[in-house]
């Protein structure tokens, strides 16, 4: 006998034996009412007992059983009744997972009660449901085709639900639901129709499998897109506190350009501040700006800088500007730190040149920015300020926001600053 059930039973004892293994894998993972789950692979292991019961029963004829076959036909009823009532309830649980309101529950579990108070009335008249002859033969009345109604009525709602719920998921994904929803339905019609029997248990569990998967699919898709939107959210965050202390850090520099010049030209310093007043006009929009912006218009920011410095520094700043690649883009606020590094650091009061130029290869936006500064003069200078946040804030913006590299190569002739934009992140 028990040899017969895991025979008869075999491929459905399979696909319950994986959902049970993958459920045990997700233990520690939140997957969407995982406790419905359990529910449905008792009541499914229930369905396989309880047919294989009936099954028996049904098998037993009058010659064999003689006076005892009402015994029998007693036992395939209470077994007959318990699995029409219980198959609607299975694919019930899983719309459960849907609806969490109590008050839709409630709504849902109607055709199921209905289901089942038909059913049970068989055990008082088999007018209305189904029944057994003397001889142990299947009697269908005339509502006995409700089971498969209800059947077909939730997984359509279960159909309908899924794809509603999980609207904004992949759709690759919701065709998952939906081939589901239609093999179920094909075998529900199949067996209502009579052309192929004893199939509803192994697809009832593979149905249950798929969605568990499909389930566990979809959450750990959402998983990582609310940790891909935390960690995007930092990341912007961290963006902020950077560009926090890069913009007073400029406007208090070009103030403080302003300022010495007050002591000396006050002319010249009237002249700046309106020039600089116009800048802080044009420009701010640049300063708050979050996303890439052009280089030619961060190259407005520079120009505006040099301006200032030009008109305070005692020697003179040449700047020479050799411009082979402008259509690319940069943080705002970006290429400023690194000239005025250069210029503070490498140039000096003494006057010298900076050299700002753009090239591209085959992989990267190449620009360099070269002063012809003293090397040791440099070095000192860095080493005095070297908690500064410019060049550093400006390496982590550059890294984060377009995936670029900064390297500083202090030669006897000058510096060298080279950025490495790569195109294809620069694109996206």
């Amino acid at each position: 006998m028990v040899l017969e059930f895991f025979s008869y039973n075999f491929m459905s004892l399979i696909i319950i034996s994986a959902l049970i293994v993958l459920m045990y894998a997700n233990r520690e993972t939140e997957i969407p009412a995982a406790k419905f789950f359990g529910a449905a692979v008792m009541l499914m292991i229930l369905v396989m007992v309880t047919d294989h019961i009936e099954r028996l029963s049904g098998n037993i004829t009058v010659q064999q059983a003689g006076d005892e076959i009402n015994f029998y036909i007693r036992v395939r009823l209470i077994c007959s009744v318990i699995l029409y009532i219980i198959r609607p309830v299975i694919i019930l649980l899983e719309l459960y997972l849907l609806t969490p309101e109590k008050e839709n529950k409630f709504i849902l579990a109607v055709p199921a009660i209905v289901n089942a108070m038909i059913y049970a009335s068989a055990f008082i008249t088999p007018k209305y449901s189904f029944g057994f002859s003397d001889e142990n033969t299947f009697q269908r009345g005339l509502l006995g085709h409700m089971v498969y109604v209800v059947m077909l009525l939730y997984l359509l709602m279960l159909l309908v639900f899924s794809v509603e719920h999980f609207k904004k998921s992949a759709r690759r994904s919701r065709v998952i639901v939906i081939f589901m929803v239609i093999i179920a339905v094909i075998e529900a019609a199949l067996e209502w129709t009579g052309i192929i029997m004893g199939y509803s248990t192994p697809v009832t569990a593979l149905m249950i499998l798929i969605y568990y998967t499909y389930l566990s699919v979809i959450h750990q898709y959402e998983t990582a897109r609310e940790l891909a939107q935390k960690e995007l959210t930092l990341a912007k965050d961290n963006l902020l506190i950077l560009k926090s202390q890069i913009q007073p850090h400029f406007v208090f520099n070009s103030l403080s350009i302003i300022r010495s010049l007050t002591k000396r030209d006050k002319q010249k310093a009237v002249q700046c501040i309106d020039d600089f007043s116009d800048y802080l006009k044009a420009h701010i929009g640049a300063i708050l700006q979050e996303d890439l912006i052009p280089f030619e218009k961060e190259l407005e920011n520079v120009k505006a800088y040099l301006s200032l410095v030009q008109a305070d520094y005692s020697g003179k700043v040449e700047v020479i500007y050799e411009l082979e690649e402008t259509d690319f883009r940069m943080p705002s606020l970006s290429l400023e730190p690194i000239v005025e590094n250069a210029v503070k650091y490498g140039i000096g009061r003494e006057g010298g040149r900076l050299t700002i130029a753009t090239r591209s290869d085959s992989d990267n936006y190449v620009l360099t920015i070269t002063d012809s500064g003293n090397k040791e003069k440099y070095l000192k200078e860095e080493h005095k300020n070297s908690t500064g946040i410019g060049l550093e804030n400006t390496r982590k913006r550059l890294d984060m926001q377009l995936g670029a590299s900064l390297d500083i190569n202090i030669q006897e002739s000058g510096t060298v600053v080279t950025i490495l934009i790569p195109k294809e992140r620069e694109k996206k």
